[in-house]
């Protein structure tokens, strides 16, 4: 789990990266010079290199602020009786939706308590 979310943290600084390399490709050539494969192979191999001295401070950073591989929380979670009422209650309303047209029959009936 905690795998993916820094998988969703480092996603956007990964964007980020790529998004600052090509920009300077930009601003180095005019026009479609450098927009070739072999331009477009060294890119990719800048945003390697750069994505993986990046991840090796990053984990170094985490290392020396005592991070062990667990994500710590003030209380563990479990699957409750209340989150299986919301999962089922999800599942039925979904259900309901999908199959009826909910929203019309929401506006007869109002139609027919107002007026």
């Amino acid at each position: 789990m905690s795998q993916l979310l820094f998988l969703y943290r480092y996603i956007f600084v990964l964007v980020e990266e790529a998004m600052k390399i090509v920009r300077a490709r930009d601003m180095r050539s005019f026009g479609k010079k450098g927009h070739d494969m072999k331009t477009f192979t060294r890119l990719i191999g800048t945003l390697f290199l750069r994505t993986m001295e990046r991840a090796e401070r990053v984990y170094q950073a985490m290392l020396s602020r005592g991070f062990n591989g667990r994500l710590h929380a003030m209380r563990p979670y479990g699957f409750r009786a209340v989150d299986a009422a919301f999962l089922f209650t999800t599942i039925v309303l979904l259900y309901l939706f999908r199959t009826y047209d909910i929203v019309d029959a929401l506006g007869r009936l109002s139609m027919r308590v107002l007026g």
